[in-house]
């Protein structure tokens, strides 16, 4: 029998949840986990040699999505490469590029499969460079709508036509304005996460001291007769949907106790991304204290009946 071999120290960890890398954005019919990718990623951030070597291993004799994703994602921001990059991802940086345009991957995962193993390790190298480049700042990176923050390096491609997914967490925070009804945001896919809520939500930095402003235009819906909630959205003046964060049409009560404190204080405080694997305030506290929580209070509106 065949045992996995550990990483050297196995001590990184990105930060923000795992998710999957939908093979739809490259014209193939499978996802792949991206926790070989983030774990990689974790270790060059760090610094850590001995586990980067690992993990790049792991992810070049892992599914070709990932090396697809990790590449695509920087270089398809990227107007200009260094003169000492690899032929190989001089070769790939205009299929990257021209996706701005055609809105396909298809020819992206196409060109990955193609390379042999070399040619494999040397586009990986090169993005990778350009992720660690990126984590310290965007400049040189022309990312639509995007504002120049350090620490937001992106990840996926096509996100703009991928709707961003989120599981809810139930819990309740203490607060200097009493305790209030808290939603977890936890990023299902690759368009989910920081940055969507920071720069397509617009939620500020949360840094789980201060409670975060209330915004009328988010709401959370509840039905009041069946307890349950329905929809997380943002609504423009008139009321139309403007973002949906999430819904569903399965009736499922809410916890008494969490109801009875959404319908007395009337507002839900919503935060993320936060990681299904652990939910606990550790890490949420943690993910605050590095800038990578995002927060809001929305309005509670309790319906009559179910629609």
């Amino acid at each position: 029998m065949t045992m996995k071999a550990e990483p050297p120290c196995g001590g990184h960890q990105l930060a923000g949840p795992g998710h999957a890398v939908p093979g739809a954005a490259f014209g193939v019919d499978h996802d792949a986990d991206y926790e070989p990718a983030g774990a990689l990623l974790a270790a060059v951030f760090d610094g850590c040699e001995p586990c980067t070597r690992h993990r790049k291993r792991e992810v070049l004799d892992g599914d070709r999505l990932l090396i697809v994703d990790l590449a695509s994602s920087v270089f398809i921001y990227l107007p200009v490469l260094d003169e000492d990059v690899s032929a190989t991802t001089k070769a790939f940086h205009p299929l990257a590029r021209g996706v701005r345009e055609t809105r396909d991957g298809s020819a992206l995962y196409q060109a990955v499969t193609a390379l042999n193993r070399d040619g494999l390790e040397d586009l990986l190298t090169d993005a990778l460079r350009y992720h660690i480049r990126a984590e310290e700042g965007l400049s040189g990176f022309d990312i639509p709508d995007a504002p120049a923050a350090p620490g937001t390096a992106p990840r996926q491609v096509l996100v703009d036509d991928i709707p961003a997914l989120y599981g809810l967490g139930i819990g309740r925070i203490p607060t200097s304005q009493g305790e209030l009804p808290m939603l977890a945001l936890m990023p299902e896919n690759p368009a989910a996460g920081l940055e969507h809520l920071r720069d397509r939500c617009q939620w500020p930095a949360f840094d789980m001291r201060e409670v975060p402003p209330v915004d009328t235009r988010w709401q959370v819906i509840i039905d009041q007769a069946t307890r349950t909630l329905l929809s997380v959205m943002r609504v423009h003046d008139d009321g139309r949907p403007e973002i949906d964060l999430w819904g569903t049409d399965v009736i499922d009560p809410l916890p008494d106790s969490w109801f009875a404190l959404a319908e007395q204080q009337g507002r839900v405080l919503l935060c993320g991304p936060q990681p299904r694997e652990d939910l606990s305030p550790g890490r949420a506290r943690q993910a605050a204290a590095q800038g990578r929580m995002r927060g809001i209070v929305a309005l509670a509106v309790l319906q009559p009946a179910l629609l």
